[in-house]
């Protein structure tokens, strides 16, 4: 498992570099980052400096002692095009169960929270797009749920 883990960040620092960004705005003057395939023709490519640690990450030394992680918040196919709700057929008991799960620490178990969401809010899911250097462009939207998943956070630099 540690073995595991230690690969996928070795992979993640090689293929993150090699990603291509795109910005653009819309109609209504939002700007919008991603990549090629979600950006129109009129896109610029930006360039994006990827500062990576130079200490590996920390591996436990036992893996068959390491605790295993519980489940994590799951997220939306960000592959697939949202298809937004209306927020006003959003009731008040899907807010708060879904702020709930956003509040859940990765690696806390969340399930009886989904479970309630579930069987409250079928069909739909939130997704939010998050921006650390200019939080101001945060934005989240109701969703139609693809799948199980109800919560989708993509953070950007």
């Amino acid at each position: 498992m540690a073995l595991l883990l230690a690969a996928f960040f070795c992979l993640i620092r090689t293929s993150a570099g090699a990603q291509e960004i795109h910005k653009w705005t819309d109609a209504n003057g939002k700007v919008h980052y991603g990549d090629r395939a979600a950006a129109p023709d009129s896109s610029k490519k930006i360039k994006v400096s990827i500062t990576a640690s130079s200490q590996p990450p920390a591996v436990p030394a036992s893996p068959t002692s390491a605790p295993r992680p519980s489940l994590s918040p799951p997220r939306l196919n960000s592959q697939k095009k949202p298809v937004p709700v209306d927020p006003a057929l959003v009731g008040p008991e899907c807010r708060g169960l879904i702020e709930k799960i956003a509040a859940v620490p990765a690696g806390k178990n969340w399930e009886v929270l989904y479970r309630q969401f579930d069987r409250a809010c079928p069909g739909i899911a939130y997704e939010c797009v998050e921006y650390q250097s200019s939080p101001q462009n945060n934005q989240c939207i109701w969703v139609k749920r693809s799948g199980s998943r109800v919560l989708n956070r993509n953070r950007y630099p």
